[in-house]
């Protein structure tokens, strides 16, 4: 699926239940996969290292800590709550989206 799609999805579904509060949305691209996470929290992370981080919303890159493996609590695109566990470039970029929301 799209990401145009899949946001579209989802502010569907919102629009027709409005049962939650919608804090934010990270939609995350990694090779062949696509998905979205609403309002997501991570719950655990082990694996601390140092790196550097350039960001489409600033420039240059920027020493941040990252977690090698990261537990998250979210709302599927159905707005179901999930739990997902992720590790190595995923996980890198699951954080720095939801730091791009804080």
């Amino acid at each position: 699926m799209k990401i145009e799609s899949l946001s579209m999805r989802i502010m569907k579904v919102w629009k027709k239940t409005q049962a939650i509060t919608m804090t934010y949305i990270i939609v995350v691209a990694a090779g062949p996969f696509q998905f979205a996470k609403i309002n997501p929290v991570i719950t655990t992370k082990s694996g601390a290292y140092q790196t550097e981080e350039g960001c489409l919303s600033l420039e240059g890159a920027r020493p941040c800590i990252r977690y090698q493996e990261i537990e998250v609590d979210y709302l599927d695109q159905n707005f179901k709550k999930q739990h997902g566990k992720y590790s190595g470039w995923t996980a890198q970029i699951i954080q720095h989206e939801i730091d791009n929301c804080n």
